[in-house]
């Protein structure tokens, strides 16, 4: 073993669960507009396939659920 180094394993980088509020909230409005551009673009590009409906719609949903409030942060 070198010196300097301990043998316990390295801790792993938690920096991702104290970020601030706004940034989380700000993230997950990206991923919603994303979300709906991306099923935007598959109605646009679909041209009316029945597949491809019900497909930007789940994504449409999807970004929907994105929105919803942090169950451990309260009301």
């Amino acid at each position: 073993m070198r010196p300097g180094r301990s043998c316990a394993p390295s801790q792993p980088d938690l920096k991702w669960r104290f970020e601030s509020p706004r940034i989380t909230v700000m993230k997950r409005f990206l991923a919603f507009c994303l979300a709906a551009w991306s099923a935007a673009a598959l109605l646009y590009f679909g041209r009316h396939s029945a597949a491809l409906i019900a497909l930007s719609g789940v994504i449409a949903l999807a970004g929907f659920d994105l929105l919803r409030p942090d169950s451990n942060h309260g009301a």
